[in-house]
């Protein structure tokens, strides 16, 4: 695949999400002559066209197939100017006034090829080629590369470099539900000076390290991560001294696979040890769990962050997390926001098959009251109370695996299925898997 492949698909895209808006605004009757124009004929040109290059380059699917024929009989109608058999290819077709039908194959395609571009591992390939390229052009090898790299730590209010990594965050992680604001990190910062939550709950701390490119001073990445002390009966009676909880790790989507991430990591668990002063430490992160998003989050969150959900799952798993066997909700970053229910909870505990609920409650106390309610009453939250009856009632918490390919798979049947219809969009992934397999 060159580069003008690429770039057709991207074309592509754009194109289909415009043709879909034209379609959706077009009644019946509007469907008469003045539908015969020479900018409309072209667009029906290039985008069947552009199908063609897609199935050369293999791509091609249910919904693709059924959409191709009726744009082929109606270029035929519009050659010719007859309105009348435009009004017989809807009716062969089964297009109703606001043509629902092709727009709903315009936009599953759209959605189709969005993920195709996030995700497919030929197209990464051919980007990580093109950045080790110019990492060993610049530096002379990756190592050189990540010697090299600016690191600062952020973890007090209005730091002067906090702007640089927000506007990177949020690039990267689009749903709201998932974003905090500038000013919750502010608050989230200066907690750890409160005599009040220091008393109750002991040493903690919220911190960002980030790196920068040395050469172009421009935010390469940045971990978010918060440390807890445990309390002394959990230190005796499990030998684990802290908790950290990893809320992002994220690198600029050109310098993946670069080995930014693992440095990252490296550098997180590094601050965590010296600061409780030890290495007993359980670490705790979260991530999108592909199975409570909907094919639209899962999709949009693809294309921005420009890794699968699925593949994201795996990084961490290759490091050792694996996720906790309940249901995890975080509850919302700010009053009057949404919980973000499409999440999983993992830990780092190569050790264990199962963890203990008391740490794991401990943890969350901490984690929900200081950074996500930025010192909020926990117990008035539905969603925390729910979590704790549950690892109250239970005592030890199994470490769950989940066959990611094969779930990564599923989703795509998913999306390129022709039962995708617009009320399945919005439900999760696992809501749609019941109704449609």
């Amino acid at each position: 695949m060159n580069k003008e492949e690429i770039k057709a698909v991207h074309r592509l895209t754009i194109m289909l999400d415009k043709l879909a808006e034209s379609i959706k605004a077009n009644e019946l009757e509007n469907f008469g002559l003045e539908w015969f124009t020479e900018g409309r004929k072209k667009r029906i040109n290039i985008l069947l066209n552009d199908f063609q290059k897609l199935k050369e380059m293999g791509v091609t699917n249910k919904v693709i197939e059924a959409l191709l024929p009726f744009l082929f009989e109606l270029k035929s109608a519009m050659d010719n100017n007859s309105a009348v058999e435009v009004a017989r290819i809807r009716k062969k077709y089964n297009v109703s006034d606001k043509a629902e039908k092709i727009n709903q194959y315009l936009e599953q395609v759209v959605m189709q090829l969005n993920l195709l571009v996030s995700r497919e591992e030929y197209l990464i390939e051919i980007l990580n080629n093109e950045r080790r390229k110019w990492i060993i052009k610049e530096y002379g090898s990756t190592e050189n590369f990540l010697k090299g790299l600016k690191i600062t730590q952020i973890n007090v209010p209005h730091h002067p470099e906090f702007t640089d990594f927000y506007d990177l965050y949020v690039n990267i992680f689009t749903l709201p539900e998932e974003q905090d604001t500038p000013k919750g990190f502010d608050i989230a910062f200066g907690l750890s000076k409160d005599s009040e939550l220091l008393q109750k709950f002991g040493l903690f701390e919220e911190v960002i390290i980030m790196v920068r490119e040395p050469k172009t001073n421009e935010v390469v990445g940045a971990s978010v991560f918060t440390l807890y002390k445990m309390p002394q009966n959990i230190v005796q009676k499990y030998g684990v001294d802290g908790t950290s909880h990893i809320v992002y790790i994220f690198t600029q989507s050109r310098l993946r696979r670069m080995g930014v991430g693992k440095m990252l990591l490296g550098l997180t668990e590094e601050y965590v040890s010296k600061s409780i002063g030890s290495d007993r430490i359980l670490y705790f992160c979260e991530q999108n769990a592909p199975r409570f998003m909907s094919i639209m989050q899962y999709i949009s969150d693809n294309k921005n962050a420009m890794i699968d959900q699925c593949d994201r799952l795996k990084w961490w798993e290759h490091r050792g997390f694996r996720q906790l066997g309940f249901r995890y909700i975080q509850p919302p970053l700010e009053e009057g926001g949404e919980p973000c229910t499409n999440l999983t909870l993992n830990v780092l505990a190569p050790d264990w098959s199962e963890v203990p609920s008391e740490i794991i409650l401990e943890h969350l106390n901490r984690f929900f009251e200081i950074s996500v309610l930025k010192k909020g009453d926990i117990s008035k939250d539905k969603h925390y109370m729910q979590q704790r009856e549950y690892l109250l009632a239970h005592s030890m918490i199994p470490l769950v695996t989940e066959d990611l390919g094969s779930l990564k798979e599923s989703i795509k049947k998913i999306v390129n299925s022709v039962h995708l219809h617009s009320e399945l969009k919005e439900l999760s992934l696992e809501e749609v898997f019941k109704r449609v397999v």
